[in-house]
């Protein structure tokens, strides 16, 4: 059996879906949490917070920050840009918490959290160069995580695409030898499309092993292709398909076809 690096908590992710939500009886709550989801890590003037899908904003209490250090010294969270959190209410808010229906801002006790790791569209102009500029040299782990009831790929909002991301790995100081990508293809859309594809490719450099898995929650920032797609088309595409070559072998051959994953795109609010 292949021994898995990060655990991917999908059962909790199927529960909450891919907005916080919360328990509005944080007294009967026996899980040790009031809340939990994939959020957004802002950053200003030297404070990290979180948004949610619906715009709502969460800022972490000092004390819950500093136990977290506590546990982990390595703890940094300047660079993220989205993570899974889980929190409960300060006693001081949990009187008035509720599941957020409307951009608010709440004050919330981090409990714990992990890095969703968020990878950027990268625009190319022929499949020939997308082949040469992006190496894709081993499959991924399916990106529905193995199960059609998953919930992913889906959509978070207008601008991020969710996804479960993951490859073996010879050994976990091989993981700086794999890189993830994402492509857009001007020449595959004309002024008629309507559906935008972009594809996942993973190079895995000069690591041979496949001892373990890697697997994790991703999120794929669609802006740059959604900006090309209207130039050329006019419109927001209504679909996206998302094409990867995966395989959940122990194995570094690529297939020779791509696994098509089909989203209904959330154009944003104009």
């Amino acid at each position: 059996m292949k021994k898995q690096m990060k655990f991917l908590t999908l059962a909790l992710a199927l529960f909450v879906g891919m907005t916080l939500t919360s328990c509005l009886d944080s007294d009967s709550d026996s899980t040790g949490y009031d809340g939990a989801g994939i959020v957004y890590v802002r950053h200003s003037m030297g404070v990290s917070y979180f948004a949610d899908a619906l715009g709502n904003i969460y800022y972490p209490t000092a004390e819950s920050l500093n136990a977290i250090q506590a546990n982990n010294p390595a703890f940094d969270m300047s660079s993220y840009r989205m993570a899974f959190i889980y929190y409960s209410w300060p006693d001081s808010e949990s009187a008035d918490a509720s599941t957020p229906t409307l951009t608010q801002s709440y004050n919330i006790d981090l409990l714990s959290i992990q890095e969703v790791e968020v990878y950027d569209t990268e625009i190319t102009s022929t499949q020939a160069t997308m082949e040469s500029s992006m190496p894709e040299t081993s499959p991924l782990l399916p990106l529905n995580a193995g199960s059609s009831s998953s919930g992913f790929p889906a959509m978070y909002d207008s601008a991020m695409l969710m996804a479960t991301i993951g490859y073996f790995v010879g050994s976990e100081s091989s993981l700086q030898n794999h890189r993830v990508r994402v492509a857009y293809v001007d020449e595959e859309v004309d002024p008629s499309s309507t559906e935008m594809t972009l594809y996942l490719r993973h190079d895995r450099g000069s690591d041979e092993g496949t001892t373990y898995t890697n697997y994790f929650y991703g999120g794929i920032n669609v802006s740059t292709a959604v900006q090309s797609f209207r130039a050329k088309t006019g419109n927001y595409p209504t679909r996206i398909v998302l094409k990867a070559k995966e395989s959940q072998a122990a194995t570094t051959v690529l297939p020779s076809t791509y696994t098509n994953y089909t989203v209904t795109y959330k154009a944003p609010s104009e």
